[in-house]
């Protein structure tokens, strides 16, 4: 039994920045739902107006990630990119305080995903060799959706109520740490 897949690397020295390309037409191509888990969140100005722009247009945008960190750096510089999209209208959930969630997938639509090295941010599309997978399936895609939900189960989810209400300091170390994520 044959699986359509797709292979997708990138690196410093690529021509082209493929792991950012692949994410771009990924998103573009959601006309329903896009689940995305990713341990560092640090977009592109691409991938983050391809985000906002599926959320206005009515795609359902979920992130999963972690509420426990391996990098505080990232974590908090992370965090002020995932405020944004819940201004915009996406769903962010905080995975099991208990465990470090380091899966890096994203699901379109229920009909193909990636799977991979890649995390969602600009070292993985830009500065560091990356792999990943497009599958292009929709019974293992609905698996991975469901694999997703799993997780959310055992998530938090950021509303923005909460995002406001964090300790002031939080607010003044992520402002912070945002200015600086291009370096870490």
């Amino acid at each position: 039994n044959r699986l359509p897949m797709q292979i997708c690397y990138s690196g410093p020295t690529s021509a082209l920045y493929s792991i950012e390309l692949m994410y771009l037409k990924m998103i573009s191509s959601a006309r329903e739902r896009i689940y995305i888990s990713t341990p560092y969140f640090v977009p592109s100005e691409g991938t983050m107006s391809a985000l906002n722009a599926a959320i206005k247009s009515g795609v359902d945008v979920r992130i999963m990630f972690p509420a426990k960190y391996d990098h505080p750096i990232v974590q908090h510089a992370s965090m002020t990119y995932l405020g944004d999209l819940i201004e915009c209208g996406a769903r962010v959930f905080m995975y099991n305080k208990k465990a470090f969630n380091h899966s890096k997938a994203m699901v379109c639509d229920g009909r193909h995903f990636t799977l991979g090295t890649a995390n969602f941010d600009v070292r993985s599309f830009f500065f560091n060799y990356e792999v990943n997978a497009v599958v292009y399936d929709e019974y293992y895609s609905s698996k991975m959706e469901g694999f997703f939900q799993e997780d959310m189960d055992q998530a938090e989810e950021m509303t923005m109520e909460k995002y406001i209400n964090r300790p002031r300091s939080t607010f003044l170390k992520v402002s912070f740490f945002r200015v600086f994520s291009l370096l870490f």
